[in-house]
């Protein structure tokens, strides 16, 4: 465990105030006067980012060595981080803007690049915890971004964490020139990358559930910041209900992340369609309830209740397609989910944004989901079987 730790170890010090930087892009648009309409733009560039830099990502993770992608991606990771906190001393709403997209590129290279760089490594089980970890990590540090919020949400405080996040992109980029004794290239890597990149989306019935389920939650839960919102403003008020349910949210990945380990200790991480049907059906139940309930303790009950759940669901589908994809697919599998998802959630955020019962389509396709889900086991005996017929058949 100890070789793979600057994994970790980069996640904490350069991607979690990343995350919290992002949570305090209002307040910082707010120091331009700009409206929600800005900053709904600087949010979708952030967005549409991350799926261009997926889309370039294959290209450069199966040519280079994994500590120069990662070394200068947080170098621009720093310059771009280092222009937003200029961009706000100086009042400049375009720079502003402009650097969320490249932010947003950036950012996606680097998940795409961790997922693929722990593939690389032999020893399966550790990896697909650090994988497990770092998702976690990432996740659950918005419980700190709500702590901010909630006891120092002006400029001046923003402006530090945007300080903190460039000075961290800089040890990020040491942390992965120090790592160049793992780096290694994936070998037989297709010549078509975007041609394996679906291919290996939909290569095997297993792999298809595991996708349209991966698809129906996102479309289920997108949205999620509209969610918060929204609850934040119903259950505890306008001035600090967003920042309490950023707390609950990081809690409750922490909480579900800490389950999945537990379940799978001493082995490789494994989706378990036992597990995630009966969170989804829980979750549903609970949008139905703070739906059609005025009991305010019910309604609270509820919203913890989505919130515990959707993490042993989302972690546990991350973690399947990290188990089932090999060495040289994970760059374009990593490519692709964040590109659906990305786009998906992104959609939705203005969806639901509009609707008042989003809750109904929600539950429609959280159902669909586990519809899909009852088919997995089955999918996945098959394929074992027709394996071991394989293997079998060579044997004789």
């Amino acid at each position: 465990m100890s070789d793979f730790n600057p994994f970790l170890f980069q996640v904490l010090i350069s991607n979690v105030p990343t995350v919290l930087t992002n949570g305090f892009i209002p307040i910082l648009g707010s120091s331009f006067g700009t409206s929600l309409v800005s900053l709904g733009v600087f949010f979708f560039l952030m967005r549409f980012g991350n799926v261009v830099g997926s889309i370039i990502s294959p290209l450069i993770h199966n040519r280079f060595l994994p500590h120069k992608i990662g070394t200068i991606s947080e170098l621009l990771f720093f310059v771009t981080t280092s222009l937003i906190l200029f961009s706000v001393i100086i009042k400049s709403i375009e720079l502003f803007i402009i650097c969320a997209f490249f932010k947003g590129v950036i950012g996606g290279s680097i998940s795409i690049l961790r997922f693929s760089w722990l593939k690389q490594f032999p020893n399966y089980k550790q990896s697909s915890h650090l994988n497990l970890l770092a998702n976690v990590l990432i996740q659950g540090s918005y419980c700190l971004v709500g702590i901010f919020l909630f006891i120092a949400p002006s400029l001046e405080t923003a402006k530090i964490i945007l300080f903190l996040d460039a000075i961290g992109s800089l040890f990020g980029a040491l942390i992965f020139w120090k790592m160049k004794k793992f780096s290694s290239k994936p070998n037989n890597v297709s010549k078509n990358k975007y041609k394996e990149m679906i291919t290996s989306l939909i290569s095997t019935p297993s792999r298809r559930i595991i996708l349209f389920t991966d698809i129906l939650v996102c479309c289920g839960l997108g949205g999620t910041n509209i969610m918060l919102f929204k609850y934040g403003d119903e259950f505890f008020g306008k001035e600090y209900g967003y920042a309490i349910t950023l707390i609950l949210y990081g809690i409750f990945y922490f909480i579900g992340g800490k389950i999945i380990e537990l379940k799978n200790k001493n082995k490789e991480i494994r989706l378990n369609e036992y597990s995630v049907i009966a969170s989804l059906i829980i979750m549903i139940f609970s949008l139905i309830l703070i739906m059609n309930t005025e009991i305010f303790v019910v309604k609270i009950i509820s919203f913890s209740l989505i919130f515990l759940f959707y993490p042993l669901v989302n972690l546990q589908i991350n973690s399947e397609w990290f188990r089932l994809c090999k060495p040289q697919e994970a760059a374009g599998i990593s490519s692709a989910e964040i590109i659906y998802s990305q786009i998906i959630l992104g959609v939705f955020e203005i969806i639901y944004g509009y609707m008042i019962y989003d809750n109904f389509l929600r539950v429609i396709f959280l159902i669909t989901a586990i519809i899909f889900m009852l088919f997995y086991s089955v999918a996945k005996k098959n394929e074992s079987e027709k394996s071991l017929t394989f293997i079998n058949s060579k044997g004789n």
